[in-house]
């Protein structure tokens, strides 16, 4: 009897050993998964240098009126300096730019462009209606050219020189007429306005119709 109680016990001694190393191993499994989330939390959750940019509002606008009348009015998106591709955080993006929707125009036409406070110089330019924003505003920064219309499909449709020897007179008043060229193929496109200080670019961006 005596061996058999014996036996018992240390039967239970062993069951209740190896119950503690599962709970233990659980346990630790259980604390490296915690871990292992939380790292993986922190990691996505830091700052990605090409896509991290500093949002300051802006009111400046662009207003665009058509030879039928109507104006449209939207908001400078980007303001940065080129070059500075390892600064991210040095490109100003407007939180709260205005969007002109069903902004249309017609090849051949001649568009009234409105802009406070010129620079030195304004581009005007239609690119991809595919391309985003953001990856716009970071070529230009990349590209280390204040040419907003330097890209492999920009189509430049007027320039302003306010440094020339006899600047025209829209450097002054911000008021301009834009004619559209009448070769270019019909779609849809982004539009870009820079208003242009030697590195220094204010971009104003928005979807349009040419018809």
């Amino acid at each position: 009897m005596r061996n058999k109680i014996f036996s018992d016990s240390s039967f239970g001694k062993k069951e209740k050993s190896a119950h503690k190393n599962a709970l233990c191993k659980h346990v630790t499994v259980c604390i490296l998964l915690s871990l292992a989330i939380v790292l993986c939390g922190f990691i996505f959750t830091l700052p990605v240098a090409s896509a991290h940019f500093t949002e300051v509002p802006s009111t400046k606008s662009v207003t665009i009126t058509t030879e039928d009348g109507k104006k449209f009015t939207f908001g400078k998106d980007f303001d940065f300096q080129v070059g500075l591709h390892d600064r991210p955080d040095l490109i100003f993006k407007n939180p709260d730019a205005k969007t002109a929707k069903n902004l249309k125009i017609e090849r051949g036409e001649t568009m009234n462009v409105e802009i406070k406070g010129l620079r030195e110089e304004i581009r005007i330019c239609l690119v991809d209606e595919d391309r985003s924003e953001v990856s716009i505003a970071r070529h230009l920064v990349e590209s280390g050219s204040s040419n907003i219309c330097r890209t492999e499909d920009g189509i430049e449709i007027e320039f302003i020189s306010c440094i020339a020897s006899n600047p025209p007179r829209s450097c002054k008043t911000g008021e301009f007429e834009v004619e559209i060229p009448d070769d270019i193929d019909k779609g849809k496109y982004k539009l870009l306005v820079g208003n242009i200080e030697e590195d220094l670019v204010e971009l104003y961006i928005n979807d349009v119709k040419v018809r």
